[in-house]
């Protein structure tokens, strides 16, 4: 019986030993990934080191191999058979890694041990063709995944594509590959964005004209707001853009959910050279939103008299009213933009029309004192 039981603690004991020894040798792994010590890796393996070992951050040997581009230590765990996709706490493997971050070479290492191509992280749902178009955008990278069967028109949670993040990000020669692969290019994601409206409102037109180039619509509108490229582009002041859009028919006098048009959103954001290109294009110049206002009114209001006169030299009408019976002339009156009143006036604005209150400019004006009295001397005059 007591011979019996001291063999039963022995082995116990051993038992324990040999635990203790596996846990300290896939520490020692671990560390020698780190330090990206491939001759002690190799040591460590070879001795009997969990070849799936994790840090306190979930990461495998082979992850964080992956993660910082140690070629030639991620080769040494597969020869040693580490799992080739395992995830880590966000459910990024190390094919994902090493796609994110554009490193070729242990793309291809992984790849050639069966990495599976198209799974996803726990958190956006992105495959690793995903992350290497938000990423480093590495084209060699994309080309690589590709070859081995990726998927470009997958979704992520948020109804974003590889595409969509490569035109994101700008990564230009990413763009072109996942186009040339059939990438469908008019998607929304879950913004209400398409690729072309994602380069747009990035300022890439280098991107803008590779996505035209493969018939992207050009007009398509968001859920939220209404915008199209081109009043992304707009609000932004982006004339390179704008005109590129314009020369490949963009509709001019689309409007927002509000009712702007990309004019109206360029006079209101003082972006003289996109008024200019806009109205080239010939833009409608009384159009109103849904405050009545149109784009003369929003320049007025800023006292923007290089805008106000471009527009009104496109016969932009002066005494349209806003939902409050304001007119241009009221507006700029009442801020005090004497260049403006002046130019207002040359043009012929009425100065007895009457807003909802049953004011005029000139009234208005008068209430304000002697701060006004150059604009009440000029109202006066007509």
């Amino acid at each position: 019986m007591l011979v019996g039981y001291a063999v039963f603690i022995l082995g116990s004991v051993l038992v324990t030993l040999d635990e203790f020894y596996q846990s300290q040798v896939s520490q020692a792994l671990i560390a020698a990934v780190s330090k990206n010590n491939h001759a002690a890796v190799t040591t460590l393996l070879l001795i009997g080191a969990n070849k799936d070992s994790r840090n306190d951050n979930k990461d495998t040997a082979l992850i964080l191999a992956a993660k910082n581009n140690y070629t030639h230590i991620v080769s040494a765990l597969l020869e040693h058979s580490s799992t080739v996709d395992l995830q880590d706490s966000e459910g990024m493997t190390a094919l994902i890694h090493a796609a994110r971050y554009g490193f070729k070479e242990v793309v291809t290492t992984l790849l050639a041990y069966n990495a599976t191509v198209d799974i996803r992280d726990n958190l956006r749902q992105m495959t690793a063709l995903m992350w290497a178009g938000w990423g480093t955008g590495k084209n060699e990278v994309v080309t690589t995944l590709i070859a081995h069967n990726a998927t470009v028109d997958i979704m992520d949670k948020y109804g974003y594509t590889a595409l969509m993040y490569a035109a994101q990000k700008g990564h230009k020669e990413v763009v072109s590959t996942l186009l040339a692969h059939n990438a469908p290019v008019d998607i929304k994601n879950g913004d209400g964005y398409t690729s072309l409206m994602e380069a747009a409102d990035n300022g890439y037109t280098d991107i803008v004209t590779t996505l035209l180039a493969y018939n992207a619509s050009v007009d398509i509108q968001d859920e939220d707001n209404d915008w199209t490229a081109l009043i992304l582009a707009t609000t932004n002041g982006d004339n390179e853009v704008v005109s590129t859009l314009l020369a490949h028919n963009a509709s001019v006098d689309m409007q927002s959910k509000i009712g702007s048009t990309a004019l109206i959103y360029a006079s209101r954001y003082g972006f003289n050279d996109v008024v200019s290109t806009l109205l080239a294009y010939k833009a409608s110049v009384d159009i109103q939103n849904q405050y009545k206002k149109t784009a003369l009114m929003y320049a007025a209001d800023n006292g923007d008299n290089d805008i106000v006169s471009a527009l009104l030299a496109h016969n932009a009408s002066t005494d349209i009213q806003n939902h409050d019976g304001l007119t241009a002339l009221m507006s700029a009156a009442y801020r005090n933009h004497k260049d403006v009143v002046s130019t207002l006036l040359e043009y012929g604005a009425a100065v007895d029309i009457k807003n909802s209150r049953g004011r005029t400019a000139l009234t208005d004006a008068e209430e304000q004192g002697h701060t006004h009295k150059d604009i009440v001397s000029l109202l006066k005059q007509n």
